[in-house]
């Protein structure tokens, strides 16, 4: 938290207000020496005059302090960053420093959404994950109790969610999911439905472009991960990368999701070493490697010229389009994946795989050397 900045305030609105700081004591019932100590924060008013300072400048007590409980949407960007840098560089440090800010800021619920992802995303980083789940756990129970925003404590339940499946606890999981999924709610066709009847066009043409986008996310993610439940059958497995590999390139996908278009290839090449199919694993290992190779590792989404939309759209709800992990460590589990997979280890001593490795290490140096 800002330090407070109680005697600059009295001090600054005193002036704005033209009053001398005789006038303030006076104003007040104080001597003018009591003012002069506020004012250079030798001393600090009495509890009980607060409200009359603040009444006499028209700001409010906290305005008056420079006392600020809560936090921007940017300042929360920032500081999860910040967090991921530190995490990265010292996890013990940086968890001393995650309490220290939940303690000052326990009523910004914003922010406590973000230290969710933070630790759900940084977990295995900590030396005891488990610990670090059960936080995040207890943050989510928190946020759910005592926010009133009916949007965020929605979001914040997805992240129970994931926290117990990390956590090794599906049956709890499944509690606050139900047996059977239901179907995707359409508040986005019904939210530019309303706009449609208004006469916002735009707007309503943003929404459903905006919608589509994340819909098309999902459908690629969604097919990579039930190909990989039915890994051992090659013919079920290729019908999805046909599909998957048509939506890459009819959407560009490598361009406005380039993290998305990696994984998917990455995947890919799994299934087809899986079945001893080398050639084509090295096909698209390399292709997803110099996907990578050209991404630009601080803006992981982007817009095009037919997603025209989608820069304004993360900017409005402050999507942050960084990575969530510090991007050192986004490319270190990537190599530990790729050298870990056993279907890759009969290719290792191949110069295609080592290719694809170099390009790995490169942009690690990159991102090692960025600050």
């Amino acid at each position: 938290m800002k330090p407070l900045k109680l005697g600059e305030n009295i001090a600054a609105l005193r002036r704005k207000a033209n009053i001398t700081q005789d006038q303030l004591a006076n104003w007040i019932g104080v001597s003018k020496s009591s003012v002069s100590k506020w004012e250079t924060n030798t001393s600090y008013p009495d509890i009980i005059f607060l409200p009359q300072l603040a009444t006499l400048f028209n700001v409010t007590v906290d305005e008056l302090m420079g006392y600020e409980p809560q936090l921007t949407q940017e300042a929360i960007v920032e500081l999860y960053h910040q967090l991921s840098d530190e995490i990265a560089h010292d996890s013990d440090e940086a968890l001393e420093h995650c309490e220290e800010l939940l303690h000052t800021y326990h009523a910004c619920f914003p922010f406590l959404y973000k230290m969710i992802v933070l630790y759900l995303n940084h977990a295995t980083l900590f030396k005891d994950p488990a610990k670090i789940l059960d936080e995040a756990l207890k943050l989510c129970h928190y946020v759910e109790k005592e926010c009133k925003d009916p949007t965020l404590t929605k979001e914040t339940l997805t992240l129970e969610i994931m926290a117990y499946i990390a956590s090794d606890k599906p049956m709890d999981a499944l509690q606050l999911l139900g047996e059977i999924p239901r179907p995707i709610a359409q508040d986005s066709e019904l939210t530019a439905a309303c706009h449609q009847k208004l006469g916002n066009m735009e707007q309503a043409y943003r929404i459903l472009q905006t919608s589509a986008y994340q819909h098309l996310l999902f459908l690629i993610q969604d097919s990579i991960s039930f190909m990989m439940l039915r890994i051992d059958d090659l013919t079920a497995c290729e019908k999805t990368i046909a599909k998957v590999k048509s939506l890459l390139e009819l959407y560009q996908i490598s361009h406005i999701h380039p993290y998305t278009a990696f994984q998917s290839l990455l995947a890919i090449a799994q299934v087809y070493a899986h079945h001893h199919l080398y050639e084509e694993a090295f096909k698209e290992l390399t292709h997803s490697a110099d996907i990578l190779a050209t991404t630009n590792m601080d803006k992981l989404q982007n817009q095009d010229d037919y997603f025209t939309e989608l820069n304004s759209w993360l900017k409005e709800i402050a999507l942050d389009t960084q990575p969530p992990r510090n991007r050192t460590i986004v490319i270190e589990s990537l190599l530990q994946i790729i050298n870990e997979l056993p279907e890759f280890q009969p290719m290792k001593n191949d110069p295609r795989f080592q290719h694809c490795i170099r390009i790995l290490m490169q942009k690690k140096e990159e991102t090692t050397c960025r600050p």
